[in-house]
């Protein structure tokens, strides 16, 4: 599915990834700024989802609450609380937090994507599934049909979940590796959730093509292969 060089090389992306998160805790000493702290935060929790950097994940809850203290406004300060509060899974908390920040005037588009995320994963299907298919009429892109993608397959509409997952990938006209390798992996999580071993190989083989340096995609890589040899 993905052709060979169509991004930038998964050794270079995280060196540059890494470089980039040096210069923002540069600045995070020297000056801190919120915008460079949220931008911090977000990139060290790319690179521990990555890497499987248990490290960088709680490193990045700590920038994202310095963030919060200095927060231009109410609603944003909210927002970013519910961000937090949803990546570690508190979404009671994340959901009070969401509807604080609504009622506060944050921008409805990503109030309807949070919101949308708190469903999903409270199994409120049904009403994840109008918020993403509002904002995939919207605006379609490799992030709104690929939170698509993934809740069809949570509610096992198998055959509609690939459909989106491909049309999300050939959304994205980045050379970046990173947003394509982490639906790749979903993609493929999805897949041997159920019992889709070909295609999860089949997925794992873009993924290692494109960025071989993911751990959790060879971790998953790894066990699919196990799990097709059991079954032969």
């Amino acid at each position: 599915m993905i052709e060979a060089g169509r991004y930038t090389s998964g050794r270079i992306a995280l060196a540059n990834l890494s470089a980039s998160i040096l210069a923002l805790e540069a600045n995070r000493v020297n000056s801190p700024r919120f915008d460079s702290l949220v931008k911090l935060s977000d990139l060290l929790l790319l690179r521990g989802d990555v890497l499987a950097r248990t490290e960088d994940l709680d490193e990045a809850e700590r920038v994202a609450n310095d963030a919060i203290e200095l927060t231009p406004d109410v609603a944003t300060g909210l927002y970013l609380q519910a961000r937090l509060a949803e990546r570690f899974h508190h979404f009671q908390e994340a959901t009070i937090f969401v509807d604080r920040a609504a009622a506060g005037g944050y921008p409805a588009r990503e109030i309807d994507a949070e919101r949308a995320t708190l469903l999903q994963a409270s199994g409120h299907h049904q009403s994840a599934l109008d918020l993403r298919l509002r904002l995939v009429r919207d605006e379609p892109g490799i992030h709104t049909l690929g939170a698509l993608a993934s809740l069809l397959a949570e509610m096992g509409e198998w055959s509609a979940s690939d459909s989106y997952y491909v049309a999300a990938l050939e959304t994205d006209t980045g050379v970046s590796p990173f947003a394509c390798s982490q639906l790749l992996y979903e993609w493929a999580v999805c897949a041997l959730r159920r019992g889709d071993l070909e295609r999860a190989e089949e997925v794992l083989a873009d993924l290692n093509l494109i960025l071989p340096q993911h751990v959790r995609g060879r971790a998953l890589r790894a066990e699919v292969a196990i799990a097709r040899g059991a079954a032969a």
